[in-house]
Order: structure tokens, then C-alpha cells, then sequence
């Protein structure tokens, strides 16, 4: 089994060090673990997508992957800018399992993809079997408004990730930032809590989706 870890923060922040926390917990489960940075990748607006970026990369990589943990710090009670772009970019119909379930269906019975201007059902590619292998998410939010009066949008923006390839959401968790670079390393129960979060994804990889558990 293969998890892939997307940290979305400075390197060696908080929500960097959460996510090799989590990282470490799934190793010990038996996966192999690959960590990529999202300030590592080039990215470039859908008014310049000519010009190619890594997009289409990171999509091959999860693809390939059974599971996936985003850890992201909240910027304006949301997720980075950068991490929007990338699911604009990298998803869409041709990771939607609705979309490949039915391309699929209609290739298979014979649906020459020319008798569709746009392709199958509109994809811009052939439809890719990868999107219809079970797949597993855990999410981390880190930082935002500690008062009670306020909610971050960090983690229903993560979601948006999950929802197109209907990756089982096995654990979530938000938690506030102490401060300083790194800072959550001070916070013993932040740091078991994303080692538990960690295990938790690694222990449902590769179930078929019927047998898998979802977060409440």
C-alpha cells in the first residue's frame, strides 16, 4: 500500500511537522509513505494553463497512491490559495469516479470516443481505471481563530480534494497553532493526535469501499 502526504505549509512548519508525524504513524502499519511539498510545485492559473505546469503530475502521483493526508494551515480561515489552485487544476471530470465509471462503460460497449466531438461524456483524456481504485484520506487544519465565535473553512476545502475520486475520509482533526515555526512540535497532544490520525488511514488502505469507515 502506498499513502502520499501533501503538506501544505512552510517546510518545517507546523503543519508540516504534524503530517510526518502522521506519516511516521502509517509507516508503522507497514505502508510506504511518500511526502510532497505544495511550495515545491509550479502551478499556474487557468488563463495560462497552456503554459503547463505540475498539475497533471500530482494527479498521476495520487492516482498511483491509495491514500492521501493534506495537512494545510489556515490562512483567512481557509486553506492556502495555492492548494485551491491545485484542485481547480488537477481535478475535475476526468478524476470524478461518476464521470470515469460511465466513460468506461461506454468504451467498453463499443462507444467509438469519435462519435463524441468532446470525447467520452466530455473528457479531455482517455478515462483512467486508477480513479475507480478504493482510496483513503485523512485531513489536518492547522491554526486559525482559537475564539469559539469562529469556524475555519480549512477543512471543507480539503474535502473538495476527497469528494471527486470519493476517497473515504477516515480521520480529520484541526487544531490551533502555539506559534513560532514549528511550534506545534511543542504540543504533545497535537502530535498523538496526528500520529492516531495517521494509523487510522493506513489501517483502511486498499478495502473495497463497502467495508470501509468514515469519520461521523
Amino acid at each position: 500500500m502506498r499513502l502520499l502526504g501533501l503538506a501544505c505549509g512552510q517546510q518545517d512548519g507546523s503543519a508540516e511537522v504534524l503530517l510526518k508525524a502522521a506519516l511516521t504513524a502509517a509507516s508503522r502499519e507497514g505502508t510506504a509513505v511518500e511526502m510532497v511539498r505544495l511550495t515545491d510545485l509550479s502551478l499556474v492559473t487557468a488563463a495560462t494553463s497552456d503554459a503547463g505546469d505540475d498539475a497533471a503530475w500530482f494527479c498521476d502521483q495520487l492516482l498511483d497512491a491509495d491514500g492521501v493526508i493534506v495537512s494545510s494551515p489556515t490562512y483567512t480561515r481557509s486553506a492556502p490559495g495555492a492548494l485551491k489552485l491545485l484542485i481547480d487544476r488537477a481535478f475535475g471530470p476526468r478524476t470524478d469516479v461518476v464521470f470515469v465509471r460511465e466513460a468506461l462503460a461506454r468504451r467498453d460497449h463499443g462507444r467509438a470516443e469519435q462519435e463524441e466531438p468532446c470525447g467520452l461524456l466530455g473528457l479531455d483524456t482517455a478515462p483512467d481505471p486508477r480513479v475507480l481504485k478504493p482510496r483513503v484520506a485523512g485531513f489536518i487544519a492547522v491554526g486559525g481563530c482559537p475564539s469559539p465565535h469562529w469556524r475555519t473553512l480549512t477543512l471543507p476545502t480539503l474535502l473538495a480534494l476527497a469528494f471527486p475520486l470519493h476517497m473515504a475520509v477516515a480521520d480529520q482533526m484541526e487544531v490551533p497553532t502555539p506559534g513560532g515555526l514549528g511550534g506545534i512540535a511543542t504540543d504533545p497532544a497535537a502530535v498523538t493526535r496526528a500520529e492516531r490520525l495517521g494509523g487510522a488511514v493506513a489501517r483502511q488502505l486498499g478495502l473495497p469501499h463497502e467495508s470501509r469507515t468514515t469519520i461521523p
